[in-house]
């Protein structure tokens, strides 16, 4: 992928599991969008703390623009086996 290209990820989960996208070293992605639903929680990771960008509620929320890279990247968990997914743009 280059500079520009669009970045969509779909995740499938299972209750009680933690799914990371953490993109190769160098890469830098603005997330534009985060669809969520009950049960399910977005974070920043760093590999070993997070932080919640949304969760818990029946809604949708444009999370962006968030940035993620190799070291702060993103982590979706969901504890109703229900899916997530982002979208963004590669910058770098």
């Amino acid at each position: 992928m280059a500079a520009g290209d669009i970045v969509n990820w779909v995740q499938a989960n299972t209750t009680g599991a933690y799914k990371n996208y953490q993109p190769a070293a160098g890469v830098e992605i603005i997330i534009t969008i985060v669809d969520y639903q009950d049960g399910n929680t977005w974070y920043l990771y760093n590999g070993s703390q997070e932080a919640a960008l949304r969760g818990g509620t029946t809604l949708r929320y444009i999370a962006g623009p968030v940035g993620i890279n190799n070291s702060i990247y993103i982590r979706f968990y969901s504890n109703a086996n229900i899916n997530g997914a982002f979208s963004g743009i590669q910058v770098k």
